[in-house]
């Protein structure tokens, strides 16, 4: 009766800390404010960092903990060897689950592919046509397709909270189609 009480409080911690990962707002929530990655990940080969359209790592490494206490759980007659199994296969599941990118990410990634290029041409033709940057990116914003629009948004909604625009830029720095165009248009506004 003991050890069956034992399993059901682990499953039940494991349920929870899932739920609980699950209720704090997410990245998203945040958007205006310029991404900084985690010094940590930065480290890392890679082969190791997450990819950009992969789940959050707060839930990987939720989603990593409840197999590692399955194993644990289902193991428990093994004696401590199975607990150091499910902390290793608890990392090994967060970092797969980080390499692995979503459906919908990827197919808006494609689509970020195929419509940055005429984008930032508009964006050229803007600026030679003597548009400020500001007016250019809001220009082109409101007259892209929907994927572009929205990464471009980024830019003019922070720029409309008052960021320079070097900040509002570096916003769109993690951004896997835009992000090396973000980076120089940040470097260049700040000179």
């Amino acid at each position: 009766m003991t050890r069956q009480l034992l399993l059901w409080s682990l499953w039940a911690a494991a349920l929870a800390a899932l739920a609980v990962g699950n209720l704090v707002p997410s990245a998203a929530a945040m958007r205006l404010r310029p991404s900084r990655r985690n010094r940590m990940e930065e480290a890392l080969f890679s082969w190791l960092r997450p990819l950009p359209g992969a789940w959050p790592a707060r839930q990987r490494w939720l989603a990593g903990a409840a197999v590692g206490v399955a194993v644990v759980v289902w193991g428990w007659d093994f004696g401590p060897v199975v607990a150091v199994a499910g902390a290793g296969l608890a990392a090994v599941t967060a970092i797969v689950l980080g390499r692995l990118e979503r459906g919908q990410e990827r197919a808006r990634r494609i689509r970020l592919c195929r419509q940055a290029p005429s984008g930032l041409e508009a964006m050229a033709a803007c600026l030679d046509a003597g548009l400020p940057l500001r007016q250019a990116v809001a220009v082109v914003a409101k007259l892209s397709p929907p994927d572009l629009a929205g990464s471009l948004r980024v830019v003019v909604s922070g720029i409309g909270v008052g960021l320079s625009d070097a900040e509002a830029w570096r916003g769109l720095a993690d951004n896997p189609v835009l992000g090396t165009v973000a980076r120089d248009v940040a470097r260049a506004t700040d000179w």
